[in-house]
């Protein structure tokens, strides 16, 4: 079975007001996705789905489990998250949402 790629970016302390919000209520806010304001947390392989959206549920079982991973230094996967994943030749970067996971455009991330 192949294997998908992910990394998981977690907001940095100075932008605790921004996290555990949804999507809607940081365009709300004003917020501009920045890489800079996020940490990585963590990466890995998981078996790759039959699609992303299916891949993107895997990682958050496994990142919400008692054990995580050892190498994994953040909190459970929430909302305000980002999960960068690889699959199948291709990437894109996801933002944890309320409720799912939103596929964020590259004209959105700075």
């Amino acid at each position: 079975m192949a294997k998908a790629y992910y990394k998981i970016l977690q907001l940095r302390e100075e932008h605790v007001k921004e996290r555990f919000l949804s999507y809607s209520e940081l365009l709300w806010e004003g917020f501009e996705f920045d890489l800079g304001k996020y940490t990585a947390v963590g990466s890995g392989y998981v078996n790759q789905r039959d699609t992303v959206e299916s891949t993107l549920e895997k990682i958050y079982c496994l990142l919400n489990q008692r054990e995580k991973p050892a190498n994994y230094c953040g909190h459970s996967l929430s909302v305000s998250d980002l999960v960068y994943i690889r699959q199948g030749g291709e990437g894109g970067l996801y933002y944890v949402d309320a409720i799912g996971f939103r596929k964020l455009e590259e004209d959105e991330v700075e």
